[in-house]
């Protein structure tokens, strides 16, 4: 699983545990490079599986975490807390802006 693989907009449940088990080491790598470079240890949520019809609560949780390490690398933080999951239009936008984000960390840290 790669960096990239958060582009994929999942279209059904399977495509969901895939980009959903790739969204998890994501953040694991972010945080654990944030921790071993700036001696910052960041808080964790479960953030997989998505539970789909709890969805709100998972993009809260999630949107924290976004908020915390968006903080420590000092870059533009957007709001992921607010999509309609299950608008596809929605869902691909809110890939593409959620994985933007990732990127730019990746970048900061150089991983």
């Amino acid at each position: 699983m790669a960096l990239v693989d958060l582009l994929r907009t999942p279209e059904d449940a399977h495509a969901l545990m895939d980009w959903s088990f790739a969204h998890r080491i994501e953040h694991e790598r972010i945080r654990d490079a944030i921790q071993a470079q700036a001696s910052i240890n960041l808080p964790s949520a479960v953030i997989e599986p998505i539970n789909i019809d709890d969805m709100q609560n998972w993009l809260t949780r999630h949107q924290a975490l976004h908020a915390d390490f968006t903080g420590v690398l000092n870059i533009q933080s957007s709001d992921l807390e607010t999509v309609k999951f299950d608008d596809l239009k929605q869902r691909r936008a809110w890939i593409e802006l959620h994985y933007f984000e990732h990127f730019l960390a990746n970048s900061v840290l150089g991983i």
